[in-house]
């Protein structure tokens, strides 16, 4: 099992690029599988963070109503 490297939101948000709020809405619907409750915040693992980060951000997302489309 590899070494877990736990760090805050404030740090996971630097480390993803995308805003502590994101990242605590990820830990409390359990998106974040790691994240632990510490008190009244969490820690999260770094490297899932990251992981998420890159997801979220390679993910493009559609504006455009598909029932829209014109055939």
């Amino acid at each position: 099992m590899a070494k877990q490297n736990w760090i805050s939101l404030k740090e996971a948000a630097e480390a993803s690029g995308l805003s502590r709020q994101t990242i605590w809405r990820r830990c409390k619907d359990k998106t974040l599988a790691t994240a632990v409750m510490v008190g009244v915040t969490y820690i999260v693992d770094r490297d899932e963070v990251v992981r998420y980060g890159e997801y979220f951000h390679s993910t493009e997302f559609d504006d455009k109503n598909e029932s829209e489309e014109v055939e």
